[in-house]
């Protein structure tokens, strides 16, 4: 279990090599989006495609009446870092 507690993703977010999206809620109310977002963006952003997106709302708006915007935005970028294994969009 101590070992799990040691345990920070975040610092290994400059060892990503694949596309990376990151949503943040601008009125984030359960973290810091600087602690975790932009964290993760910092190393990034220059070694892989990558793109920091805010949404204009609460953390919890996104998964309600902004869902429709939110997935939006994850599905523009899925569409253009993503094919099929013959090439196809």
């Amino acid at each position: 279990m101590a070992r799990i507690a040691k345990y920070r993703p975040v610092d290994l977010a400059g060892r990503l090599r694949v596309p990376i999206l990151i949503i943040v809620a601008e009125k984030e109310e359960l973290m810091d989006n600087k602690q975790h977002g932009e964290r993760v963006y910092s190393p990034v952003k220059d070694k892989v495609p990558a793109k920091y997106e805010v949404f204009s709302g609460t953390h919890f708006e996104m998964y309600g009446k902004g869902r429709v915007k939110a997935a939006r935005m994850a599905i523009d970028w899925f569409d253009a870092h993503l094919e099929s294994s013959d090439g196809s969009p």
